[in-house]
């Protein structure tokens, strides 16, 4: 079935298939907070996901390569590992069992990783990417805006607006 397509399409999907991920991340984490705990829940995600990733990449993956990687950047995915995996999910699941899931989505929709792409990276700023940034912004906040009451900024949305930066460094 991919095969078909152009690598724009497959970008496309997996932009939906992406999009799709997240917006099940925090429904999922409602439902099964009751049976699992958070740590549970990640590694089922984990083993699901390598489990799919054999039938989606079934050609790229390659244990040569992976023996191939240098000492530091296995220091770099570690280090983004932990920070992503460890703290920012906790935290986000957290935030999740504390306040609205309008409340955890705004947070997150907060563009730090273009904000650390111009702190860090030296990243232009131009008008176009600017106002891209804002309409996603504004986009998010049109569609959870019946459910976001920000009249008490807590402890919930303080872990949200947390895990947002801790996801963004991962990335």
């Amino acid at each position: 079935l991919l095969a078909n397509l152009t690598t724009r399409q497959k970008g496309i999907a997996a932009l939906v298939g992406l999009t799709i991920g997240f917006a099940c991340l925090a429904l999922t984490y409602r439902y099964l907070s009751s049976y699992y705990t958070a740590y549970q829940q990640l590694y089922s995600c984990f083993f699901i996901a390598f489990i799919i990733s054999f039938f989606i990449f079934p050609r790229t993956l390659s244990w040569q390569k992976i023996k191939q990687i240098s000492a530091r950047d296995w220091g770099i995915m570690v280090i983004r590992a932990l920070v992503y995996y460890v703290l920012a999910i906790n935290l986000y699941r957290e935030a999740l069992s504390l306040t609205k899931i309008g409340n955890v989505t705004v947070m997150q929709a907060v563009p730090f990783t273009a904000l650390f792409g111009m702190l860090f990276f030296k990243e232009k700023v131009t008008l176009a990417k600017a106002g891209l940034l804002i309409a996603a912004f504004v986009g998010v906040l049109l569609v959870v805006v019946k459910d976001v009451s920000f009249s008490v900024f807590g402890k919930g949305e303080g872990l949200a607006l947390l895990a947002a930066v801790l996801f963004a460094f991962g990335y």
